[in-house]
């Protein structure tokens, strides 16, 4: 899925068509910024009223509520033009289809993102989880704490990745229904989108469990053969006592 050809192939015209329907969505709008500024002032204008405890105070609460009247229906007028604009660019995905190359492109997109995110999250827990142990590590040698870090690593880190599944699985039919695709089209993507990313999660999992346990055996391999060694070099021979 996130390596393979996309199915449908876009013709430059198909192309040229979508980047103009794009460029005109993302246009500049007298409309939509006169409505923006309105609805600036409105918010500012509300937010002058709310001194303190306004809530507690008759005169100044019914002031608030009725700056937020007109602060409301700017606001719902912004997102008139918000709507408008996202559906000429939903328009503008339909046109070229989800099962094309920008479909699969932003499909990749939206995974490596959940991906980054989940990695993020793997290297910030395992940070602060290692400077826990070292702030309250007693007598402990640094062969213990490397393999409690390392540990912790590749626990952090395959919760990172369940947790990038979960987070790309919820953002993809919102980029779905973007297309406008057919109720049978939406769900095949789905499915194949989402054997995809558990695929390239298990890859990714299972490298990380291998090179981990490789690791962690190295380590405790290396800590018995030194162990037998400084006891070997510790054991002298009783040496006999001869009588003339």
């Amino acid at each position: 899925m996130f390596l393979a050809p996309p199915p449908r192939t876009v013709t430059p015209e198909m192309q040229q068509r979508f980047d103009l329907a794009i460029k005109e969505a993302y246009a500049y709008s007298p409309a939509r910024s006169n409505a923006e500024q309105q609805y600036f002032h409105a918010h500012m204008h509300t937010r002058d009223a709310k001194v303190w405890f306004w809530w507690f105070r008759q005169p100044h609460r019914d002031e608030v509520r009725k700056r937020q009247k007109h602060e409301s229906a700017a606001a719902k007028v912004v997102r008139g033009f918000d709507q408008q604009q996202k559906q000429k660019i939903s328009n503008a995905k339909a046109s070229l289809g989800l099962w094309s190359d920008s479909g699969l492109e932003e499909s990749r997109q939206l995974f490596w993102q959940s991906f980054n995110s989940g990695k993020v999250f793997a290297q910030r827990q395992t940070f602060w989880d290692t400077v826990v142990n070292i702030i309250f590590a007693r007598e402990r040698n640094a062969i213990s704490m490397v393999l409690e870090l390392l540990c912790t690593a590749v626990i952090n880190f395959t919760a990172g990745m369940v947790i990038s599944i979960f987070a790309f699985v919820a953002q993809l039919p919102a980029m779905l229904l973007s297309y406008q695709p057919s109720w049978w089209s939406g769900l095949g993507f789905f499915v194949v989108s989402l054997i995809g990313a558990c695929s390239v999660i298990a890859g990714f999992l299972l490298a990380l469990w291998g090179s981990g346990t490789a690791a962690i055996y190295s380590i405790v391999y290396l800590a018995n053969t030194n162990g037998r060694l400084e006891g070997g070099r510790g054991y002298r021979r009783p040496q006999r006592i001869h009588f003339d």
